[in-house]
């Protein structure tokens, strides 16, 4: 057999070969994935849930909630690089379920997959199959939208105990108010319930304010507030509506 004849055949079996792996990897992966089209549809039915735009959210719970979940959100480029999507691979093989996030430093478009669009993988028995939809799905977002458009999906989206879904609900469940009118302490603290799923203000205050405080220390340390301003929030008084 000549030797062109036989590296013909190494080429078409290649190709084949390259051909069944993408289709299989298509079915395995990407087949029947939620579209990130409108990260509303994907809110519980039974929900508290009231969108806003991110220019009616303060600046002060956007860092608030940066710092806390994805201090690296910004200065990545929304556009994945190598770095990105290595460091994605690696969470998804590494983490053993669902209760890694907020806890080992899943990015806010992981959480934002894992939380709101694969509700029905939410288990402790993650399959590799899971891992690689939800990094899939992470990759398709930050391709297709901005930081900014992220983090107001993010901010609509997040659970803050129970179902009270997005900053705007949160607002007006817990203090009153509208989310555009929350001072600083009231900003620092909704990122500290939303690590706290079955929060309660009456049993939790205590370490809902030793979180508040955490999340206005790591404001100072990235440059957000100042001490003086973060020491004023610990000290102000949060009532919640009863």
């Amino acid at each position: 057999m000549k030797k062109c004849d036989i590296l013909r055949k190494i080429s078409v079996a290649t190709l084949c070969l390259t051909v069944v792996i993408g289709l299989w990897l298509y079915f395995w992966v990407l087949y029947d994935l939620p579209s990130p089209e409108n990260f509303a549809t994907y809110i519980p039915p039974s929900g508290n849930y009231i969108p806003v735009s991110l220019s009616e959210i303060p600046e002060m719970l956007r860092w608030a909630t940066v710092v806390t979940e994805d201090k690296d959100f910004y200065s990545r480029s929304p556009r994945l690089g190598l770095p990105f999507i290595l460091r994605s691979i690696w969470y998804n093989l590494d983490c053993a379920g669902h209760e890694c996030l907020r806890i080992r430093g899943a990015t806010i478009p992981q959480q934002l997959v894992v939380e709101l669009m694969l509700t029905s993988d939410k288990n402790h028995d993650r399959s590799l199959r899971q891992d690689m939809r939800d990094l899939a799905l992470t990759i398709m977002i930050t391709q297709r939208y901005t930081c900014d458009e992220i983090l107001e999906f993010y901010l609509n989206s997040d659970s803050y105990a129970g179902q009270i879904y997005g900053v705007e609900a949160a607002a007006q469940f817990y203090f009153g108010k509208h989310v555009r009118d929350l001072n600083l302490a009231e900003c620092a603290i909704l990122p500290a319930i939303a690590r706290m799923p079955d929060f309660e203000p009456l049993d939790d205050l205590e370490i809902a304010q030793e979180r508040q405080a955490a999340v206005l220390d790591l404001m100072v340390e990235n440059g957000y507030i100042n001490e003086l301003e973060a020491n004023l929030a610990k000290e102000e008084p949060v009532f919640f509506e009863p």
